[in-house]
């Protein structure tokens, strides 16, 4: 059995040229993402409150396997506590921990992209 093609379909890719199925679209994206980097500049100003409320919203905001979000976040403000865990810390650190809530289908990858978004 032959197929037949529409004309109109013929017409409508033709009219979109091979590079906005391409890759190249995404340059701006790669090179935004190569621009980034992290500061090594610490200082010992304390982190505010409305700061740390952004930071868990968007870890929040995150997807989840099956909208499952099994991730469980931890905020540490007490230095004492945080020099345990990374003894160099600064007065006025925050440390989130990011643990997930049980085992099994992806919660390790899930807590990484939460990490991520953070």
């Amino acid at each position: 059995m032959k197929r037949k093609i529409s004309l109109g379909l013929l017409i409508a890719l033709s009219l979109f040229p091979l590079t906005v199925f391409s890759q190249s679209r995404n340059e701006a994206i790669a090179n935004f993402i190569s621009s980034v980097y992290s500061t090594k500049l610490y200082t010992d100003i304390p982190v505010e409150t409305k700061d740390i409320d952004k930071i868990l919203k968007c870890g929040i905001k995150t997807p989840s396997v099956r909208n499952s979000q099994p991730w469980h976040f931890t905020v540490i403000k007490d230095v004492q506590t945080m020099k345990k865990i990374i003894p160099d810390t600064l007065e006025g650190s925050v440390l989130i921990v990011v643990s997930g809530l049980e085992q099994g289908n992806g919660v390790v990858f899930d807590c990484g992209l939460a990490t991520e978004n953070m």
